[in-house]
């Protein structure tokens, strides 16, 4: 996995851990001292850090994430068993710089099937910004065959529970 990527991850796997509404974060500065202590180091730049679940973050923000994320995990089955071929909208979604070409050699990889390729791909958009969902949104749509797909997704209510469940992981 190249340098790029991993700090990607990381960086989302960090943006995860400070959002959720309990002590995530100090719990994983804890296992990380006790896990490698040649890590030290780091831990102690992030004891610098206070993180008091998503308080820290934007309001706006937390419920944007989670409100496509939402949207799509609950269309996940249907998304991924409805999408025919993922190539077009990988396309589009590479000219909207929302993936690169790097993602479109995962996504549309020869011995993927249709299935797994609608997996890999509604996962990274799962973990990418609001952005990105309204540009897939928008690639659906310019394929006629998806526009009921579109409308069914964006219809999709995310209620308050659905949010407090994905902030500790249980939607």
């Amino acid at each position: 996995m190249n340098e790029r990527r991993l700090s990607e991850r990381n960086r989302i796997i960090l943006n995860i851990l400070m959002a959720r509404p309990y002590g995530t974060f100090q719990t994983f500065k804890e296992e990380l001292i006790e896990f490698d202590r040649s890590k030290i180091d780091l831990v102690a730049k992030m004891k610098n850090y206070n993180c008091e679940g998503d308080y820290n973050l934007a309001v706006f923000e937390v419920m944007d994430l989670n409100s496509h994320t939402i949207k799509l995990q609950k269309n996940f089955k249907i998304l991924v068993n409805e999408i025919a071929t993922t190539n077009t909208i990988v396309d589009h979604l590479i000219s909207d710089e929302v993936l690169c070409l790097e993602d479109q050699a995962e996504v549309c990889a020869p011995g993927n099937t249709k299935e797994q390729s609608n997996r890999i791909l509604l996962t990274k958009l799962m973990y990418k910004n609001a952005d990105a969902y309204t540009y897939f949104l928008s690639a659906l749509e310019e394929d006629t065959c998806y526009e009921e797909l579109s409308k069914r997704i964006k219809n999709t209510e995310v209620t308050e529970e659905d949010k407090i469940k994905i902030h500790i992981g249980n939607l």
